[in-house]
């Protein structure tokens, strides 16, 4: 879908009017849509996504963190999540390695309420 200038235009219009639309949209897409060949196209991503954003993200996290103290995660679904959203870039136990691996990183951290 980003292949195209039409079809991410449209994109961008969807994401802009409904920001929950910014999780569908995976790290390598939001790349090519902020590195487009199309400079008008790549700035307007590159605005689009940075409105999304939360300016301080550790406050952001830690906010997350504690909507989720009182959760429990279900393996299984987690895994499924990670083999479809982060896989493509991160490895962790078995999965193919093409990028950071997240192995090293403490699983305080891994708290995924799916």
């Amino acid at each position: 879908m980003t292949s195209r200038v039409a079809w991410s235009q449209v994109l961008l219009d969807r994401v802009e009017a409904d920001s929950a639309m910014l999780a569908q949209i995976d790290a390598a897409q939001k790349q090519r849509l902020t590195h487009h060949i199309d400079a008008k196209l790549a700035d307007r991503a590159t605005r689009v996504f940075q409105a999304g954003t939360d300016p301080n993200r550790q406050a952001a996290i830690a906010r997350m963190l504690a909507a989720l103290a009182d959760k429990r995660g279900d393996a299984a679904k987690g895994a499924t999540v990670f083999t479809q959203t982060c896989s493509a870039c991160h490895s962790f136990g078995t999965t193919r390695r093409i990028s950071s691996r997240t192995s090293s990183i403490p699983t305080a951290r891994w708290r995924i309420a799916t």
